[in-house]
């Protein structure tokens, strides 16, 4: 089991999902229209989860982890940190540790020297 994920931020955009009966019904890549043209904005179904994906790379593998709200809520804050320090995320090596949360993990980003 990897207890950490190393790399940088290569990629992040706003997918959304739609699940249904524990089957994915209407993805969205980009949080505007599903796969099967309906548009996010015309649907709001309530059971549609708002997501974040992330493009995580180090030198030896890739990695693409759709964050649930309270993971893309750490991923955020340590943007902001950054941005208030002049730096990018994109350009940040990060350290991403998970903590088992009952039915899903909550993803922690940590910022490497």
């Amino acid at each position: 089991m990897v207890e950490a994920l190393e790399g940088h931020v290569i990629s992040m955009r706003p997918p959304r999902k739609l699940v249904l009966e524990g089957l994915l019904a209407w993805p969205s890549d980009a949080a505007v229209t599903a796969k099967d043209g309906k548009r996010c904005h015309d649907c709001l179904h309530p059971l549609c989860r708002p997501q974040f994906r992330l493009r995580l790379a180090d030198r030896h593998a890739h990695y693409v982890l759709d964050l649930a709200v309270t993971s893309a809520k750490n991923l955020v804050a340590l943007e902001e940190i950054l941005r208030a320090q002049g730096l990018r995320l994109m350009d940040a090596r990060l350290r991403l540790t998970v903590t088992d949360r009952g039915l899903c993990g909550e993803v922690a980003f940590e910022r490497l020297p």
